[in-house]
């Protein structure tokens, strides 16, 4: 068994919305960029490219509603690119501030009308830090994000954004461009970040020692041990098949997280789980098993 699971994840683009809340005095990155994809789009074919001045909190908001319209009658499928300011728990634009929990609804509300397709650019300080109120229970708010959990610069910005772009409207390879870029920036995929999250519960509970605990538990509960053989039995395979990871509880999440749709095979990550589990750790102590058969009784 190999070291990592691999799936093919989907993500269609058909516009770059560069979203610009830098004041006038300040390195117009923005501009900078939405130029360089004109240079770009002699050697690349791009899709579309905007670039909309938001100046402050209010004019974010109408932008992000403007385009959650947009995906829903015009079909857009969009990378909304921000080039603001940023902190461990804001986005600011020249003349506000606004919680990375309180942007989140406004993407998620994106990330549905668009059919699951859209990626985020963070070109701001601390734009990694958009994913802290993300959460498993409820819908992921886009594809995949780019940015950093620490401060950058202008030149960083200038030195990793074309060559990001470029690679991934050449390839299509979301993988390859992140590879592009420097160990600054840090990529949030959704559907990696769903199968490590649920794998995690898996291999907590559903896998190995943890299961064999849980059934052990369940067993007690019901008073196993003072029970005829063959309702022992059927307790036993009860208390087994419970514990058991399953595709149910599996679907459960992923359609809340992941509602438009993914590409992760819950049979090939439990193989993946107990494979790299069993390399690990072994058993100490002699695993439970069921009693035998009326019939077969060992003398």
């Amino acid at each position: 068994m190999g070291d990592s699971f691999v799936f093919s994840a989907r993500f269609q683009n058909n516009i770059i919305i560069l979203v610009d809340g830098l004041a006038p005095d300040e390195p117009q990155t923005a501009r900078w960029l939405h130029d360089s994809f004109r240079d770009l789009a002699y050697s690349v074919t791009l899709p579309k490219i905007e670039r909309s001045k938001v100046q402050s909190v209010a004019e974010l908001i109408e932008l992000l509603k403007t385009v959650r319209e947009r995906c829903a009658t015009d079909g857009l499928k969009p990378i909304l690119h921000f080039e603001a300011h940023g902190s461990e728990e804001v986005i600011a634009v020249a003349n506000g501030a606004m919680n990375w929990t309180d942007l989140i609804p406004h993407l998620r509300e994106i990330y549905l009308a668009s059919g699951g397709n859209l990626g985020i650019v963070m070109s701001t300080c601390h734009g990694f830090h958009a994913l802290k109120p993300i959460k498993i229970k409820t819908a992921t708010p886009f594809t995949f994000l780019m940015g950093s959990q620490d401060e950058i610069t202008v030149g960083q910005i200038r030195s990793n954004m074309i060559l990001f772009y470029r690679e991934l409207f050449s390839t299509g390879d979301l993988e390859s461009a992140m590879a592009m870029v420097d160990s600054t920036f840090r990529q949030y995929n959704s559907e990696r970040f769903f199968a490590r999250t649920i794998g995690t519960v898996i291999r907590r509970n559903g896998i190995g020692h943890m299961r064999e605990r849980r059934i052990r538990q369940a067993l007690a509960f019901a008073s196993y041990a003072a029970l005829p053989r063959d309702r022992r039995r059927k307790l036993y395979w009860a208390a087994k098949e419970h514990t058991r990871p399953s595709k149910k509880m599996f679907d459960r999440y992923a359609d809340v997280f992941l509602p438009c749709g993914h590409s992760i095979d819950v049979r090939q990550l439990v193989v993946f789980i107990w494979g790299n589990y069993s390399k690990k750790f072994s058993y100490e102590r002699q695993r439970l098993a069921p009693p035998p058969r009326l019939g077969h009784q060992l003398f």
